[in-house]
């Protein structure tokens, strides 16, 4: 299955069954007049319109690479990401806002055993998206994906929140409000996390210590000849990264001998690690003299 597919697989599941979702928490909601699981709704409709985004970070990414961007569309990903993590904010403070203004208000919520029975639901359908959203994530490493999951994992967890309410605390008028309070600042520590993430890869981050250890065994146990590779600098465009490195090879080597001693490394890394690679040589006494 190719990473676009993936991703669009993952959108259109999860805007279909947020969608659902949305109308049946919405309906529990407006019936029981509570503010928490009207709140709890639209961050699940939250969830239809980033799972959209995903879908759209998807398609600008899988563009061929052009004049204007030689290596391709891939951070439209990690640009997905942080929409989306800004939408959570917007959602987070908004449902803040309207949980402190019910914290006076002397009205208990009277919640249905229907609206119960769908926001249990809910919580096994919502973390299964997340689940299966954080898990294409990591297969094709994309921040979209993984931002999307989360964005899923916090609807299960906030509607888990509700739901202990429900059960401990019966018609006490402030528990609803607290409740929404508590979602709030859960949506919005999840919110700055994805940023956090996703603006790592957006910028730049090293290359994993596993990684480099890996491309550092790979070379060693192929080419003996080679010193010291180091120096490693990654640079990622959502499936397409390029590295660039240094390696130190014996400095009587002729220039033809250290050209096809570095094309054969850098075909090898391209082959086990799916890295496209830009080696400069040096000779062998300058890390002598190092």
């Amino acid at each position: 299955m190719t990473r676009t597919k993936l991703g669009f697989i993952e959108g259109f599941l999860s805007i279909g069954l947020n969608s659902i979702l949305f109308v049946l928490k919405l309906w529990a909601g407006l019936t029981s007049g509570s503010i928490a699981m009207i709140a709890d709704a639209w961050h699940t409709l939250s969830d239809s319109i980033s799972s959209g985004i995903v879908i759209a970070a998807f398609w600008v990414s899988s563009r061929s690479p052009d004049e204007n961007h030689p290596y391709g569309y891939g951070r439209a990903e990690n640009v997905g990401g942080i929409i989306i993590a800004t939408l959570l904010l917007v959602v987070g403070f908004s449902f803040l806002k309207d949980s402190i203004l019910m914290l006076g208000s002397d009205t208990a919520p009277d919640y249905s055993s229907l609206g119960i029975i769908i926001f249990a639901v809910s919580v096994f359908i919502k973390e299964g998206l997340a689940q299966f959203s954080i898990w294409a994530g990591n297969k094709v490493d994309s921040p979209a994906l993984r931002a999307d999951g989360y964005h899923h994992r916090s609807d299960a967890l906030s509607t888990l929140l509700i739901l202990l309410g429900i059960l401990f605390g019966g018609h006490l008028t402030w528990l609803d409000a607290a409740m929404g309070i508590l979602v709030s600042f859960f949506i919005i520590y999840l919110a700055l996390e994805i940023i956090r993430d996703t603006s790592r890869s957006l910028l730049g981050k090293p290359l994993s210590e596993e990684t480099e250890k890996k491309i550092v065994s790979f070379i060693e146990e192929n080419f003996p000849e080679v010193s010291y590779p180091n120096h490693f600098h990654l640079h990622k465009y959502g499936d397409h990264s390029e590295l660039s490195m240094d390696i130190y090879l014996p400095g009587h080597y002729s220039l033809k001998r250290v050209h096809d001693i570095t094309d054969q490394i850098e075909e090898g890394i391209r082959q086990n690690f799916s890295i496209i690679a830009t080696i400069h040589p040096a000779p062998d006494e300058e890390a002598e003299n190092s």
